[in-house]
């Protein structure tokens, strides 16, 4: 290990390729060489050839531009050196706390945040990339990055003309969207050019523009559901549901349950257009869906849904969803998949105040042999699907 740190500290030409390979050692290695004590050392010489990098900068962006791959010129060989080190200390730094929040008390972030700028766009993409493994730090709370101008770094470069560059600043966002809902959603361009990429033809962009969508939308206020609401409208959303990418098909369902969340009193401007109706069939679609992930956030979403008002359950009552949902109740599903399944019957009987209504939902519950199933799930060995079960038989009796 001592020859390693050494080969990372020399700085003639003739050995700086090797250094490149070793670092690539590095980042297939790195959970590995964190848990040995010359991870710190290895994290210093690393950052030490991000310290020596080239600072000239891009400071143009290409707005509204058709997104281009790098360039097919191999950089330069100090850019190259750069690059690797770059992934090289995100990836120690990824699962090493220490080598994080050092990053932040010796202010070696600033030299990284620095490098998202450069001129050189796989040295920008490497910095967004490293500056994502950091920010992930337990000892900051994410407020600080905002202060610091790493929010607004990752903002600018959603406008870059690069693509590798926009997906791992989109990377960066997603990670700090969920603490700082507020400063992103007030930056209303950054949420149009969020919204916009939703639509791009490359899939990691839309991947990425959905999953940071959800993540504004999770447990966010309600002023904050409807202004976003109002960009990226229900309809589009629901595009997204029949995406060729099945990854973002889930996610676009996720972030309709997330607006969905404590939508009661608003559930009939939440659907617009749309309509109730044309959701609830929309859901029950992908809720026969092979891919059992998208059937799992089809089957979270109903039961926001069930709780979104009188409306919405008499809706949900009155179609095949109940019958299907039903089914999924079975022991021999998933943990995830039963305790959806448990949530969508708890939501269609635990808000319902007309009593008829309530007697008429029991058997039909129990008709459809719900109460069987979930008797067979309170004998799970698993005591959150155990205390789930037990808790809506309470709510079916």
């Amino acid at each position: 290990m001592s020859t390693l740190v050494k080969s990372l500290a020399q700085d003639d030409a003739a050995t700086k390729m090797q250094t490149m390979t070793i670092m690539s050692t590095l980042l297939e290695n790195a959970c590995a060489l964190n848990k040995l004590p010359e991870s710190s050392e290895i994290a210093r010489e690393l950052f030490a050839i991000i310290e020596s990098a080239n600072e000239s900068c891009e400071t143009a962006t290409v707005k509204d531009a058709e997104l281009v791959a790098f360039p097919s010129v191999e950089p330069k060989q100090e850019d190259r050196l750069t690059q690797c080190a770059l992934k090289a200390f995100a990836a120690l730094a990824a699962s090493n706390e220490e080598i994080k929040s050092s990053a932040f008390e010796l202010q070696h972030y600033k030299k990284i945040l620095k490098l998202v700028n450069n001129v050189e766009p796989r040295i920008r993409a490497a910095a967004c990339h490293c500056i994502g493994a950091l920010v992930r730090v337990e000892k900051f709370p994410m407020r600080h990055f905002v202060s610091e101008g790493i929010v607004k770094a990752m903002q600018n470069l959603l406008y870059d003309k690069y693509l590798d560059v926009e997906i791992e600043a989109m990377g960066v966002l997603c990670s700090m969207a969920i603490e700082l809902q507020k400063e992103i959603c007030e930056a209303s361009s950054c949420v149009k050019r969020i919204i916009d990429l939703m639509q791009s033809k490359y899939k990691d962009l839309r991947y990425r523009a959905i999953f940071l969508l959800k993540n504004l939308l999770f447990e966010s206020p309600i002023e904050y559901r409807k202004q976003l609401l109002s960009m990226v409208t229900i309809e589009r959303l629901m595009e997204l549901f029949d995406d060729e990418s099945t990854e973002i098909q889930a996610q676009a369902i996720c972030a309709v349950r997330n607006i969905t969340q404590d939508s009661e009193n608003w559930a009939s401007e939440l659907f617009g257009k749309v309509g109730l109706e044309k959701m609830i069939q929309k859901v029950s679609e992908k809720l026969n869906s092979a891919i059992p992930e998208v059937a799992l956030q089809a089957l979270y979403l109903l039961s926001s849904m069930a709780l979104a008002g009188d409306k919405c359950r008499s809706l949900i009552a009155s179609s095949s969803l109940v019958q299907q949902c039903v089914a999924m109740l079975d022991s021999k599903n998933n943990k995830q998949t039963a305790i959806g399944a448990m949530n969508f019957v708890g939501a269609m009987l635990w808000k319902e105040q007309d009593a008829f209504l309530l007697a008429g939902r029991q058997k039909t519950f129990k008709e459809l042999g719900a109460e069987d199933k979930l008797r067979e799930l309170a004998r799970s060995s698993c005591n959150e699907i155990k205390a789930k079960a037990n808790k809506v038989l309470r709510h079916l009796n």
